[in-house]
C-alpha cells in the first residue's frame, strides 16, 4: 500500500517499546519482502516509492524513476530498508517456531528442506534454522539470494498450498503434508500462514485446526476485516480477535 515504508518504520518503534516491556514485535519474510529486496518494485505504488526516496536524500525528488532507484538503493541486500526487515525478523525470518506454533508466510513443506542443496541435515529443525540463518545473511548483504526462497509452489514465502482456496479446506494430501511438517519440526501444534487473503470469512482454520490462515486482507486496497489471532498459556487454542467498532493504527 501507500504506507509501507511508514508501517514498517512504526513496526521498529513498536518493537523498541515492546522490548523496554520485556515484550517484542518480530516478523516472518513474505513474497513482498523478498520482490523489494530483489529490486523487483512492480507492486509499489507510487507514493510509496517517494516516501521512502525521501529519506534518504536532502533534494526534492524529480521523477518517480528516480524515487524508485532510490527505493531500490535502500532495499538493496545490506540496504537500510533490508537492514530494517533483518532488524524486524530476527534470527527467524523464513519460519519462526514460538510454543508449539510455526508462523510462515507462505507455508513450510519438508520438500523445500529435503530439496535446498545446502541443507546437508537429517534434522528439520536444524535445517530450518540453516535456511533462516542463509535469509539473515541475504538481507544483511552477506550472502546470496537462497534458492528455496525463489518464487515456486512450494516456497515458504510463495506457497499458497495451505491457504488456498480461501476459506475452505485444502485437500486431504495438503493436511497431512502440515501435520508431517509440524510432527518433523518436534510436534508441533499449529502452522500460522498469510499470503492468500481470506476476504469473505476473516482469520479461519482448516485441517481440523492444524493450520490457521490470517491474512484477511485489511489493507485499505482489499478492505478486508480487522482481526488478529491471539494465543494464550491459559488458552487451550488461539482466539480471533475482533474489532466492534472501526479504529485506526496510524
Amino acid at each position: 500500500g501507500d504506507e509501507d515504508w511508514e508501517c514498517l518504520k512504526y513496526l521498529r518503534r513498536l518493537k523498541k517499546t515492546a522490548q523496554n516491556y520485556n515484550g517484542d514485535v518480530t516478523l516472518v519474510f513474505g513474497n513482498h519482502e523478498a520482490l523489494n529486496v530483489l529490486g523487483d518494485m512492480r507492486f509499489v505504488s507510487e507514493k510509496a516509492m517517494f516516501a521512502t526516496a525521501r529519506d534518504y536524500v536532502d533534494h526534492e525528488i524529480q521523477s518517480l524513476q528516480e524515487a524508485e532507484k532510490l527505493r531500490i538503493h535502500a532495499f538493496r541486500p545490506g540496504g537500510p530498508g533490508a537492514l530494517l526487515l533483518a532488524d524486524l525478523c530476527g534470527d527467524s525470518p523464513v519460519a519462526k517456531i514460538i510454543g508449539d506454533t510455526l508462523f510462515c508466510h507462505g507455508g513450510l513443506h519438508l520438500s523445500t528442506l529435503d530439496n535446498h542443496h545446502d541443507l546437508n541435515d537429517d534434522d528439520y529443525v536444524n535445517k530450518l534454522s540453516t535456511l533462516n540463518s542463509q535469509a539473515k545473511d541475504w538481507l544483511l548483504g552477506c550472502a546470496p539470494h537462497p534458492t528455496a526462497l525463489a518464487p515456486s509452489g512450494r516456497s515458504p514465502v510463495w506457497s499458497r498450498v495451505y491457504s488456498n482456496p480461501a476459506g475452505s479446506e485444502p485437500s486431504i494430501r495438503s493436511c497431512n503434508e502440515a501435520r508431517d511438517t509440524l510432527n518433523a519440526l518436534g510436534g508441533l501444534k499449529y502452522m500460522v500462514v498469510g499470503h492468500t487473503p481470506q476476504l469473505a470469512t476473516g482469520i479461519n482454520h482448516c485441517c481440523s485446526g492444524v493450520i490457521y490462515r490470517i491474512d484477511t486482507g485489511a489493507s485499505a486496497f482489499y478492505g478486508g476485516k480487522r482481526e488478529a489471532l491471539e494465543f494464550r498459556p491459559d488458552q487451550p487454542q488461539p482466539r480471533i480477535l475482533s474489532p466492534t467498532v472501526r479504529f485506526d493504527f496510524f
